[in-house]
């Protein structure tokens, strides 16, 4: 997050000196220095209502080691980022601290069946689709606020896999899943 904030004080800094170099009127280096001050300091107040709209709801402390990605299967206790390597699509918004999501562990690639007469036996066959390794599992204590249904979702906190629920689904069955919640390092 600072590195783009950096990033970006650099670009806005770059920006006033080329479009100074090329206008008349050129301001002093006081004025360029409290235009940039101002930029930076509308730019953390962005980012800290950012993080504010992502903060957590869970009081779950962590102080072990956070693996880059869950891996299948899922186990009890394991601590993991989940948006990382893995990806998580939102299944379904129950409230404004829960949620149903599809955590997808790797994609295989189908490719298109290759003609045994082609003179391209050499190339591969194109890819024509994606099979996803996937699991449902719940999310809690995570602001589901503008969030919605079928979306990507990249979370920005590691999760631990805390305890199992058991939900209705929209036939009338029942699922049984994981339930994954966000941890912070104290």
């Amino acid at each position: 997050m600072k590195k783009l904030m950096i990033l970006s004080c650099l670009i806005i800094i770059l920006t006033i000196l080329v479009s100074d170099s090329i206008s008349s009127k050129k301001p002093s280096f006081r004025d360029r220095l409290e235009d940039c001050e101002n930029r930076i300091e509308k730019l953390e107040n962005r980012i800290s209502k950012l993080e504010q709209k992502n903060q957590i709801k869970s009081d779950i402390q962590y102080q072990g080691e956070i693996a880059e990605c869950f891996t299948k299967p899922l186990e009890l206790g394991k601590v993991a980022y989940a948006g990382k390597e893995n990806l998580i699509y939102i299944e379904q918004v129950i409230d404004s601290s829960n949620m149903i999501a599809k955590l997808v562990f790797y994609k295989i690639p189908i490719y298109a069946k290759r003609n045994p007469e082609s003179r391209l036996l050499t190339m591969p066959p194109p890819i024509i689709r994606y099979d996803s390794v996937d699991t449902i599992v719940w999310i809690k204590g995570y602001n589901t606020e503008g969030l919605v249904d079928g979306k990507r979702f990249k979370p920005l906190y590691p999760f631990k896999v805390t305890n199992t629920k058991t939900y209705e689904t929209a036939i009338g069955g029942s699922n049984t899943v994981f339930v994954l919640e966000p941890v912070s390092k104290p």
